[in-house]
């Protein structure tokens, strides 16, 4: 969740295990300097009084909403793809602080000339279908439009099917966010019941191929099926873009705590799709069917892969 109550409880908490990890350094450093009895007690009362007052109960409201929401989930009483970007939610901010973010690092012009200089051919055809299967509110692939040539036809959709402030399609029905939830694990047949058969472009950040896969993942058998459903899905020399930025837990950690502490964005919350996937992509039918580049640096970096065959 992203309540006001739940930035206020995570601000409290890290400050105030920070503080209780400072008064532990000293309550050591006391010890170790032989610091007179009552002066070390008074120290050790505080530093329980200030984690019962405020640690506790926090970490408290912390367990007591997780294992609710589990138990939601597990019953099915809630439809727990939805409620993260719904008011209240914890992605409901984060798509247009990403936004503006990448605004203001050039991405959107960064995305257009790498993908010109990767997959030229793409852009001398009559007509260039663009497909977004996990588009979430759709404002990047709103802003990637604006730039664009306008033979491109953008096909977005999402699982959510109840995202809050999502892009809408355009009255000349070149730019269509579908409605309903879509899975992009069978991204081939959602295209059909809109009478797409091959997409020239699809983009994935973060989206479909990010959650394939996770850290307890062992054969990369998700991460295959996806770039299999998308290999039907493409045209041939058509492109896979997702992104690449390399990303420290470091880098990660500080972002999350500036994105919950401050609503501000200093960059990505999550590691980049390529970072979660590249020990897949060795797998015989990626190197069969694909060919992999790396185009940009820092935030801007993306991996594009070309169906060859």
């Amino acid at each position: 969740m992203n309540t006001i109550i739940d930035r206020v409880t995570f601000v409290s908490t890290f400050w105030s295990v920070s503080i209780l990890v400072l008064m532990l350094f000293a309550i050591l450093i006391f010890l170790v300097l032989g610091m007179p009895t009552l002066f070390l007690l008074n120290v050790w009362v505080t530093f329980f009084i200030h984690a019962a007052i405020i640690v506790v109960p926090s970490l408290t409201y912390y367990a007591v909403m997780d294992i609710a929401f589990k138990n939601l989930r597990k019953n099915g009483v809630l439809d727990m793809k939805d409620w993260d970007y719904v008011k209240g939610g914890k992605l409901y901010r984060w798509p247009d602080a990403t936004y503006r973010y990448l605004k203001k690092i050039n991405w959107y012009e960064n995305f257009l000339l790498k993908t010109k200089e990767v997959a030229p051919h793409i852009y001398q055809l009559p007509n260039i279908v663009f497909v977004s299967p996990s588009a979430n509110k759709g404002r990047i692939e709103e802003k990637l439009y604006d730039l664009f040539q306008k033979k491109f036809d953008f096909i977005l959709m999402d699982y959510s099917q109840n995202i809050d402030g999502k892009a809408t399609t355009k009255s000349n029905g070149k730019f269509t966010y579908l409605e309903g939830s879509f899975d992009g694990n069978n991204l081939k047949a959602n295209l059909a019941k809109v009478d797409i058969r091959f997409a020239d472009i699809i983009m994935d950040i973060r989206g479909c191929i990010w959650y394939s896969t996770d850290k307890k993942d062992r054969t990369g058998e998700g991460v295959t099926h996806v770039f299999k459903e998308f290999h039907k899905s493409l045209n041939m020399g058509g492109v896979i873009i997702i992104d690449a930025v390399q990303l420290s837990s470091k880098t990660i950690t500080r972002n999350q705590i500036c994105y919950k502490c401050l609503n501000l964005v200093l960059g990505f919350q999550e590691i980049s799709t390529y970072q979660k996937i590249k020990r897949f992509l060795n797998n015989d039918f990626i190197s069969k069917h694909f060919h992999m580049e790396t185009v940009g640096e820092g935030s801007n970096c993306l991996a594009i892969f070309k169906k060859i065959s």
